[in-house]
């Protein structure tokens, strides 16, 4: 189980249609909140490593079809290793250059340290 928060761009309210879009595309682990001007989503999912759960919740949130991108991610817990921070440098690469969504998957798993 990993815990943590994506910070969304694009949207600036929670209305009832965009938290049951959110739910309907698969961020029912996820509490979606607004504070000032920020909109996050908390998640606690299930996945093998922190870079999948980070990679399901980022699609996720793009099926929902709501015009939010993530810019942050905030991990719930300290990592020593670093792996938000590499998760945060990809996503704001990606956000400078077109990315090849299926290259997404390998970039985050490039990110893991060596066992």
């Amino acid at each position: 189980m990993h815990s943590f928060t994506l910070i969304l761009d694009g949207i600036t309210d929670l209305t009832p249609e965009v938290t049951d879009r959110l739910f309907e595309a698969g961020c029912d682990d996820g509490t979606p909140w607004r504070r000032d001007q920020t909109v996050g989503i908390d998640f606690d999912r299930e996945a093998p490593t922190l870079a999948d759960a980070v990679n399901t919740a980022v699609r996720d949130v793009r099926r929902a079809g709501i015009g939010a991108t993530v810019v942050r991610v905030e991990d719930a817990q300290s990592d020593p290793h670093g792996h938000v921070s590499a998760l945060n440098s990809v996503l704001q690469i990606s956000r400078l250059i077109t990315v090849d969504p299926e290259l997404r998957p390998v970039v985050l798993e490039l990110l893991q340290p060596a066992s």
